[in-house]
């Protein structure tokens, strides 16, 4: 009869918080372990007395891992539980093999915590790509919060978060690369990083997806005006310069054609952008596929 065994740690109540005791329901002592064999045959299982667990048509029960803070504790625990005979060789393998993570088991707590004010203004030209002066200013104008709250409860302070998506847009680089100066696993490192992706985009796309008037009003399309005539422009009424560009993305499983592009001979996505003289985006289209129809 083929079993799968499960190791986690529960608080009070049941493990989905809504004390149905259909799902699981606490008999033991705050953060008892649990160890439990699901069979088959059975859909309750119940190991020391410590907790029943009722599953219907379940097999995977990571969901039930509530308080374990990372898969290494986890792994500790599956030995532990073996040393003390609650689990068998057969079962042991079997979960710690389920817990291992796809993730490198980088050291980042041996790190120091990541602090601003140690940098000096050329390192955080060099990894952010702006004077130390204009960051505060930066997150000012962004809207950052004072604290960051990503999609997995991942708690960081706004500025460090915004400090961290600047050095993964500044020049390509892997999370991996980003442990020692942030002291945070990579998945976190990630997580943040998207997440600010998302609220900048979310909050301030408008800017360049719509007509912008703070920078687009009549009085400025006039100066963008005379500054491309001063350099040498046939054209008078010409306030900004049209540019696309191909961003290359990984080889998608369908719609190839759509997306790939023979004169950079990649698979990409387009976008074109009107190019203002003083350096801004005047507005954004894309993306699209294959070609921008003029």
């Amino acid at each position: 009869m083929s079993a799968l065994a499960t190791v986690g740690t529960l608080s009070s109540g049941n493990a989905d918080g809504n004390r149905d005791p259909e799902t699981c329901e606490k008999t033991g002592g705050e953060n008892t372990i649990v160890a439990g064999i699901l069979k088959q045959s059975s859909s309750a299982v119940t190991t020391r007395g410590f907790c029943t667990v009722k599953f219907i048509h379940v097999i995977d029960i990571r969901p039930l891992f509530i308080r374990m803070t990372s898969l290494t504790e986890v792994r500790d625990q599956l030995l532990i539980s073996h040393d003390e005979g609650v689990l068998n060789d057969d079962e042991l393998l079997l979960l710690y093999d389920l817990n291992q993570s796809n993730n490198l088991d980088l050291p980042y707590d041996s790190y120091p915590d990541f602090n601003f004010d140690d940098f000096e203004d050329d390192e955080c030209l060099s990894e952010f790509r702006s004077h130390k002066r204009d960051l505060p200013l930066l997150a000012d104008v962004l809207e950052i919060h004072e604290t960051v709250e990503c999609y997995q409860r991942k708690i960081c302070s706004g500025l460090e978060a915004l400090y961290i998506l600047l050095k993964r847009q500044s020049y390509p680089c892997r999370y991996s690369d980003m442990v020692a100066r942030f002291a945070k696993p990579v998945p976190m490192l990630c997580t943040i990083n998207n997440y600010m992706i998302h609220y900048i985009y979310q909050s301030h796309s408008h800017r360049i997806l719509e007509w912008n008037d703070s920078i687009l009003d009549p009085y400025l399309l006039e100066r963008y005006s005379r500054a491309i005539t001063a350099k040498g422009s046939p054209l008078d009424n010409c306030f900004g310069v049209i540019d696309g560009t191909v961003r290359p993305i990984s080889k998608p499983g369908e719609n190839q054609r759509i997306v790939y592009d023979g004169h950079k001979r990649v698979h990409g996505i387009k976008f074109q952008s009107v190019a203002l003289p003083n350096g801004l985006i005047g507005n954004m289209y894309g993306p699209l596929g294959k070609e921008i129809p003029y």
